[in-house]
């Protein structure tokens, strides 16, 4: 039989073995913050498998913020289209392009629909606006810093993160 430690250091290991299964920002840590105060309130002895799953959780979020997330300097952005079509192939030599911010396309709705889908399942960082002068219409695409923004959310949620958990972790039995 199993005590209730070792149940919980089997879990924790199951949890820590598993990262793709059990992502820190989107799992683990609202599993813990959520817990904190019916942990605050029952534990009340150094509780060892919780200490480790924290100080893990701790030591990841300190090397995630150690690294905040960089401006970018000119105009290169991802330019992963997924897709070598020809319309493809010069999106990404626009994404590619240090100095150029915005990008003319005229192209038959079809391609500039397929530019579409590829910006924006792929979250590449550009905007597309159709102007409907002339034949054929005109996709206009302008580079933007989209991906350094949400770069930017994520260290500040793992600021955030960091500080509830060390939180967590002095309040708790050492």
């Amino acid at each position: 039989v199993l005590d209730k430690s070792a149940l919980l250091e089997r879990m924790v290991a199951f949890v820590l073995d598993r990262p793709d299964a059990f992502d820190l920002s989107n799992v683990q840590i609202p599993v813990l913050l959520g817990l904190a105060p019916w942990l605050k309130r029952n534990v009340k002895r150094p509780c060892v498998p919780l200490s480790r799953w924290l100080a893990t959780i701790r030591q990841a979020l300190e090397v995630r913020a150690s690294d905040p997330p960089h401006e970018p300097s000119d105009w290169r952005r991802d330019s992963a289209t997924g897709c070598t079509c020809a319309d493809c192939r010069a999106l990404t030599r626009f994404l590619q392009d240090p100095e150029q911010a915005t990008m003319r396309f005229p192209l038959a709705k079809n391609r500039r629909q397929h530019l579409h889908q590829i910006i924006n399942g792929r979250q590449l960082d550009t905007t597309h606006v159709t102007e409907h002068r002339g034949t054929p219409h005109t996709l206009v695409c302008t580079k933007t810093k989209a991906s350094h923004q949400r770069a930017l959310q994520s260290h500040h949620r793992d600021l955030d993160h960091l500080t509830k958990i060390c939180d967590l972790i002095e309040s708790l039995p050492a």
